[in-house]
């Protein structure tokens, strides 16, 4: 009997392959194999000897799916009783080659980088970071802070402070006599207001929102009068803010 039978080598576009098998018992009468004959999808293309154990084959088909059969003949077989050993086997096709030399990669440009410089939220004064005021003797003075048009910050966030004979936040300052603060939506602004101002007002003032904060530094000149009438020079209050941006 005939046992075993492998089909070598499974390879891309391999066409011409190797049947082998193994014969087992042939002594006893009736299964003894005087040849073998190997089949290929139904069409018989060898027949060796019972003594070749092995038989090389071309697939005439080219790449595909085979049924090959494998079995022994003798004086006693009957044709189509025979008992046959099948195994399938695959010819993979491979694909072809592209035509087109493949395509260099694509260079990335260079992009440059733009480094942003940070929003500022906070106006200071005019911007020009100094500004003197001559005001005269009791008058009213405004320290005014706005939020920059690029900023998403709102003027309700802005708050003062006073540090000069004493601290004071801004709800002390709201309970200083003759002091007020307002919010101005229209030019995004919020204003400290001192309605007259004395000596006990001298100090540093600052705004702030956020990490920024600005300055301002208020000097009161004394009012010096003659006899009779006033001087109009001498009765000058010098006012003097310097406004300094900080970023902490």
């Amino acid at each position: 009997m005939l046992s075993d039978v492998t089909v070598t080598p499974e390879a891309y576009n391999s066409t011409t392959v190797e049947i082998s098998w193994s014969l087992g018992s042939n002594t006893e009468k009736g299964i003894a194999v005087d040849s073998v004959v190997v089949e290929v999808n139904g069409n018989e293309v060898e027949v060796v000897d019972a003594g070749d154990m092995s038989v090389s084959v071309d697939l005439e088909g080219g790449a595909g799916d085979y049924v090959i059969q494998v079995f022994g003949k003798n004086a006693f077989s009957e044709e189509g009783n025979e008992e046959r050993s099948v195994v399938s086997h695959t010819v993979k096709e491979t694909t072809a080659a592209p035509t087109e030399p493949p395509k260099p990669p694509t260079e990335k440009p260079e992009v440059e980088v733009e480094v942003e410089e940070p929003v500022r939220g906070l106006k200071c004064a005019d911007g020009n970071g100094y500004n003197v005021k001559e005001q005269t003797s009791g008058a009213e003075v405004s320290l005014k802070c706005t939020i920059a048009e690029n900023s998403d910050l709102e003027p309700s966030n802005i708050t003062f402070s006073y540090d000069g004979a004493s601290s004071l936040d801004q709800n002390d300052l709201l309970k200083s006599s003759g002091v007020t603060v307002t919010v101005n939506e229209d030019d995004r602004s919020k204003t400290l207001t001192i309605l007259a101002l004395t000596n006990s007002h001298q100090g540093t003032y600052k705004c702030s929102v956020g990490a920024e904060a600005c300055e301002y530094q208020l000097i009161v000149g004394e009012e010096v009068r003659g006899s009779g009438a006033t001087t109009p020079a001498a009765t000058t209050l010098l006012f003097a803010v310097v406004s300094l941006l900080h970023f902490f």
